[in-house]
Parts: structure tokens; sequence; C-alpha cells
């Protein structure tokens, strides 16, 4: 076979494979393919077959740019001196010495500098019959660089297809919108989509293992990739016959996918997780370590597919919108193998101006038809710049009105208005002669009382006030505790300071599961955030003895741990209790389980001791019995108006009309030794 090396050095835009129609019987036809050559110097290859016996020989013009058979005919008409002129440029003759049994031949393009990578050449087969050229319907017209994208798209890339993409990726850039509100500038070939990488993924998987899958389930890929694990699970030190271990490590899985390996050991803040990478991508140990059949990578890498957050029975990365945004921004680091599955053709390049969306929606928002990129502002389109980019829609939250009513009166309080991002606490409200029993959100006061607008609410809010007549004028209350304590429920009730954390897991052996603050008469594991707690002779009232990473205490009976990846609610707010902390600081609990419970709800409210033992002041109006405060080795006698005990105790708030011309009153706690 003969070859012909070309210098392309000219660039073109855009690439267009022409379909392929069969000339008059005896004609050779073009092989629709796609091929790199590898071995050897590196080509371009195109394919033809002729299977007319008749034929004397064969072989391809090649032409720069694209062209259709009729334009080379008309070409070879007009030669110069032999010179056959298209598209600017020389046409290029080729005679392929022999053909295949099958009557294929091909014709390699070798030399192509990076320059070339996009430059489009046509290749038009021809055969000789009876001293005459016989051509194919339509040529074939590709690039290198659309060549070796097809390639990756049919999970066959090669090292040297990828150096191609890596050439011709800074040519190209895309505008994508994100999952978490943003547009982002990113690779034009190679993907950052998550759900398009992951069915490249699941094409690999199935091919591998016989799966059916059309997407991961976590539960599921979880228990597939396990599968052939040694010994106990959660004391294992070897993935090596697991078939995750098997998948990243098959010649060709391992060339497409141990970049993924690489990200999560770059990105991980899941211990386990990235000791699990760095296993499998030697020889399935990691020291050791127990590597649970790597089920923390294998959860963290479906939740990376899916943006979601599941663990199992274990940790796992959090890649739920929000939490996941900064950590799917860094595939574009990492990802060099899996591209795109956009037409090749429709690929946008630098510098191509794109539209931007113009009807964007946010709760409670309107859309300011602008976006934000550092100090510039686009309105209806961007240009691409190649460069990595993140622009942010401008919205503006939405102002509801709030409207009060006694009645039929319409009531004035600052707090008058309120948008979706904020939350927004009800004003008091008093009149002479009646109680305040609440704002209900009807006139007929069906329901339960409102005391606020929670954060995610929206349009215009109108509240009533229900209003009982009484004879009794409010007081303002002081109850002096006299160096007793308040009582775990007065706590919850009344001392609106308290921080109140929801608790979801409680063991009593220390037993991990980092998604969950967990209650325990162990604490977590050894790298969790933990904190030791002792009863004190009030029931339902722990004291802190301690804290630190991996925390234990001879003292505490009680441990409140989290960990890093924790995916409760509360892990900001439990991040900053334990950071402020100190021994002596009180939390109330006032149930626990009776035993382990994987999943429950623990309620516990952390204060310090000055809201414990400070004096606690009240708006009363009607008769209410009082509070019964709590003192170890006493035993509480009443309260009395006066701190020299004198008179009758009282154990319910009398209540003051008018005429008792009382606006504030104080009581003492009497405390009587036992």
């Amino acid at each position: 076979m003969k070859k012909i090396i070309i210098i392309v050095t000219f660039l073109v835009t855009l690439l267009l494979v022409t379909p392929f129609v069969f000339a008059s019987s005896g004609a050779p036809t073009m092989i629709d393919g796609a091929s790199i050559r590898t071995s050897g110097e590196q080509g371009l290859r195109f394919y033809a077959n002729l299977e007319n016996e008749a034929v004397t020989s064969q072989g391809f013009y090649l032409v720069y740019g694209e062209a259709s058979v009729v334009n080379l005919q008309t070409a070879i008409s007009n030669a110069v001196e032999g010179n056959v002129m298209l598209n600017g440029k020389k046409v290029f003759k080729v005679e392929v010495e022999n053909r295949e049994p099958n009557g294929d031949f091909s014709v390699v393009l070798t030399g192509i500098p990076e320059v070339g990578y996009l430059d489009k050449i046509t290749a038009i087969a021809y055969g000789v019959v009876d001293n005459a050229e016989v051509f194919v319907s339509a040529g074939t017209t590709r690039s290198i660089g659309e060549v070796a994208y097809k390639m990756a798209q049919a999970g066959q890339i090669n090292e040297t297809a990828r150096q191609i993409l890596d050439v011709i990726d800074n040519e190209f850039s895309a505008l994508f919108e994100r999952p978490w509100g943003t547009f982002e500038e990113s690779s034009g070939i190679y993907s950052t989509d998550p759900e398009e990488i992951e069915q490249a993924f699941i094409a690999d998987w199935n091919s591998k293992f016989g799966t059916t899958w059309t997407d991961i389930d976590a539960t599921t890929f979880a228990a597939n990739t396990r599968m052939g694990g040694t010994g106990s699970q959660g004391t294992s030190t070897t993935v090596a016959t697991t078939r995750i271990y098997q998948f990243f490590n098959d010649s060709t899985m391992k060339y497409r996918w141990e970049w993924l390996l690489d990200y999560f050991m770059a990105t991980d803040n899941i211990t386990h997780a990235a000791r699990q990478a760095t296993a499998i991508k030697g020889d399935g140990t990691n020291g050791t370590y127990a590597l649970y059949w790597a089920d923390h990578l294998t959860y963290s890498i479906s939740n990376f597919f899916n943006y979601e957050h599941k663990t199992g029975w274990s940790t796992a990365m959090n890649f739920t919108v929000g939490n996941g945004t900064t950590r799917h921004r860094r595939i574009s680091e990492f990802n060099n193998r899996i591209v795109r599955q956009a037409d090749f053709n429709m690929l946008n390049k630098v510098g191509d101006v794109v539209v931007l969306p113009n009807n964007l929606t946010k709760l409670g928002h309107t859309f300011d038809n602008s976006y934000s990129e550092g100090l510039n502002n686009y309105t209806s389109s961007y240009t691409l710049t190649g460069e990595s980019k993140i622009l942010t829609p401008n919205f503006t939250a939405i102002t509801y009105d709030i409207n009060f009513f006694d009645g039929v009166d319409e009531l004035d309080f600052s707090v008058n208005n309120y948008d979706v991002n904020q939350n927004v606490t009800l004003p008091s409200y008093s009149k002479e002669g009646y109680v305040f029993e609440g704002w209900y959100d009807n006139a007929e006061f069906i329901g339960s009382p409102i005391s606020n607008i929670a954060s995610g609410n929206t349009g215009n809010k109108t509240f009533y006030a229900k209003m009982v007549a009484s004879e009794f004028v409010q007081v303002e209350v002081t109850l002096n505790l006299e160096g007793g304590l308040l009582s775990s429920s007065d706590i919850i009730d009344y001392v609106s300071t308290a921080k109140y954390v929801v608790a979801t897991r409680y063991s009593t052996a220390g037993d991990v599961a980092g998604a969950d603050i967990t209650v325990g008469t162990a604490r977590g594991g050894l790298y969790w955030y933990v904190m030791g707690f002792k009863p004190t002779a009030i029931s339902g009232i722990y004291q802190l003895v301690g804290k630190g990473t991996g925390y234990t205490n001879a003292e505490a009976t009680l441990y409140i741990s989290y960990h890093d990846s924790s995916t409760s609610p509360y892990k900001t707010l439990i991040a900053s209790i334990y950071s402020t902390a100190t021994v002596g600081d009180y939390v109330v609990i006032e149930w626990l389980p009776a035993q382990v419970m994987g999943t429950t709800s623990i309620d516990m409210y952390f204060v310090k001791p000055v809201q414990v033992n400070s004096d606690l002041v009240l708006q009363l109006t009607v008769h209410t019995e009082m509070i019964t405060p709590v003192k170890p080795g006493y035993t509480f006698a009443g309260w009395y108006d006066n701190s020299d005990f004198n008179g009758t105790p009282i154990f319910t708030y009398p209540g003051f009309t008018a005429e008792d011309n009382i606006t504030s009153i104080t009581y003492y706690a009497k405390w009587v030794a036992n």
C-alpha cells in the first residue's frame, strides 16, 4: 500500500461527515468509519471497498476541505499542467496497490501537525475500469480531531486519541446550566456533567459484568461492587477480590476511569473513601486499614453521579446540591477520558457568542435578566473565553406584605413585610382588658397559633389576633430562684436562648454513622468530634466534663458525637456549640431510648449555667400555675413576694386587675434543707 504524507497548515471551523450512497454497479463505495492509526506513525485512515474484478487499479483523491464528487470531476477537467486544484489547494491522488480479499482498501495520512487537527480532509475513492475512473457517489470528510472525538464517544479512546483531544480541547468551550443555579463555562470536549459521565460508566460496568442498568442506585450499586469481598466486611484489609477492584484494574477500564479514583482521592472529605481509592489503585490493600469492601467509596461514587448523600451503613461524600457544588466543579481538573455526547459539528468554539436564557425562575424572586461574573455583568449574550468561568444569575427577592388585624381593626407594627429568605418572628400584642392568645391566619381562629414566618415562605400574609376578655392586666413577673435551678422542662419551656439540636441516632457501643449526630453511652468514631457529659442531680440535665476528637472520660456516662460528613440540618449549629462549649455547660435531654436505635429523634437543648440559675422574667396575666424550681439537697417551699419570706407562700400566680396598680412584681423561691 502506498502512503502519502501531508502537512496540513490551515484551519476550518466545522467538520461534516457525508452520508454514503452507493454509486452504479461496479463503482467503489466509501466505508463509514473513524480510525486513527497508532502503530508506526500516527495517521488518519480512510476506507473504501471495491469488489469489481474488472478494476485494474484503485485509490483515493485527497482534498483539503469539503468537496463533492462533481466538484472533483470539474477540477480534474480544469487541471493545469497536471495540477488539480480545489478549494484553493492542490488535490493529491494516491494509488493503492492492493485490495484485501473482501475488496477493502485504505489510505493513511501521516505527519499531520497539531495546528491541523481540526482541518477537514475529504477522501474520494476511485477505481479504474477500461481505462476510465469510476468514482464513489460521495466521499468521506473528516478531521483527525473529529475521529479522536468519535472514538472516545464510542468508548474506544486510546492514548493517541487522548493526546489529540487534549490539543483541540483548547479550541472548544461551552456554557452549562448547573443544578445549583449557576452557568459555568468549562471544557467543550470532555464532559463535566455527572449524569452524562454516569451513562458512560454504566455502559462500561454493564459491559464488564453483564448487568443491565440504566441508572445507578446507591444500594444496588454498593451490593454489586462488594461482590467477591473476602473475610468480614468490617475488618477486611483488602478489596482485591471485589468487583470494584476488578473494574478499575481492567486494562481498558483503568485507562478510561482511573481519573475518577484520582478525583476522589483529591476531593474526598471521607477518610475511608480516600483509603479505599488508594487501595484500588494499588494491590487492593492500604497498610493495616480496614477497607470495608470499599463501601464508603462506592456510595460516594453513586452520590457523585446523582447529586445525593446516601450512606448505607457507612459514611460517604455529600454531593447534594449546595454541598457538592464545589466538589463537582473540580471534575474538569481530572476528566480527560470521557467526552461529551454532543455532535462534534455542533460544539461551540472559543470566541463563539452564546445566547443567555432570559426566563429563569427562582422561588420568591424576580429575575433581573443579568448575570454576574466577577466584576463583569452580562445580559443577553456571552462570548466564550476558553477559561473556567462561573456566571451567576441575578435575582431580587420579592417583598411581601404582612397585615395584622384585631377584629376589623388593622394594626400597625414595624414588622410589616418579609421576603423568602427571612425568618420573621411575629410581634407580641396586648390590649387592656384582654388576654392575647396568639396570631391566626384566619378570622375564625381555626388551627394552631402562629408565632413566626419561616424562611421559604412566599406571598402576602394576614394574621388575626385572638383576644379573650379578662379583668386582669399583664404584669412583668420576675422569679428569683434563690440559688435554685430551673427544671429540665422549665428550661425547654422558658429559656428562649437554649440551642435546640436533634440527634437521630442512639448508641450504647460507640458504633459509627457519620451522617448522624449521635447520642450514646460511648463516643462515636476515633475521628469524631465528641462532648462527654455526666448526669446532674436534676433529672434530664447533664453537665459537660470535656470535649475533643475521639474524646473519652471516666466521669462521662453520655456522649454527643458528630463527624465532618454529617448531613444533619443541625450540623452547623452543633459545630458552633462544640467550638464554644466549656466544662460545666449543660445539655437537657428529657428522653433517651431504652436500647440502641439506628434511627430515632432525640431532642437536646444546650444551655450555659447562667441560663439555668438566673432570674426568670415572664409576662403573666391570668391565674396560672407557677413553675417549680429544683435545688439538690433542698425542698421547694413556695414563692413569696418578699425576700424575708413573710406571709403565705403561693404556688399559683393570682393575677392583678387595673385597680391593683401593679405593673411588675418579684417572687422569691424558699428552700428548706432536707
